[in-house]
């Protein structure tokens, strides 16, 4: 299990990396542009369609922190509110270990996700700089992060599972 906490607070620091950069950016944009006014709801097809203030990218940065931290609480429960879950799991160590393996996995999809607000702020607050240009999220970006979240819930499902020992 010792790997599993070293693990798990390189992924809480990569998180506090990520949302200090967000801040930042946040900050100086504001500091520097003011009440610039900048893309904050894009359509499906990633164009701009709804503009706000820089300090509107400060709800963003709270639900990203909320996300974080719902996922850490509730991968900590998730073996005591779905105990049924775990009969797939023969020992009790497995059960444990799938437990420890769900909790690493949840921050995994948070810091990714906290990784894709930094990248969109950094983003659109670079576009602010450059008042004529028309902020437009490229779709091949959307579709990594989509095509990156599904790679991190494949192999996430597939080393969870791992952790069953074959009973021949």
């Amino acid at each position: 299990m010792n790997g599993i906490r070293k693990i798990s607070i390189v992924l809480h620091m990569l998180f506090v990396v990520t949302v200090l950069m967000q801040v930042s950016f946040v900050l100086l944009a504001s500091k520097i542009l003011g009440d610039t006014m900048v893309p904050i709801q894009f359509s499906i097809d990633g164009t701009a369609d709804s503009f706000g203030t820089i300090q509107d990218y400060l709800i963003l940065i709270g639900v990203n922190v909320l996300v974080y931290a719902l996922s850490v609480i509730g991968a900590k429960f998730v073996r005591k509110t779905n105990p049924h879950q775990f009969d797939f799991f023969h020992t009790e160590a497995e059960k444990q270990r799938a437990a420890a393996k769900i909790k690493i996995f949840a921050q995994a999809l948070a810091v990714h996700f906290s990784a894709f607000v930094t990248w969109l702020l950094a983003g659109v607050l670079g576009h602010a700089w450059n008042p004529g240009s028309d902020f437009h999220l490229e779709t091949s970006h959307i579709l990594v992060f989509i095509g990156v979240t599904a790679l991190i819930l494949s192999l996430g499902f597939l080393w969870i599972f791992k952790t069953r020992q074959s009973t021949a």
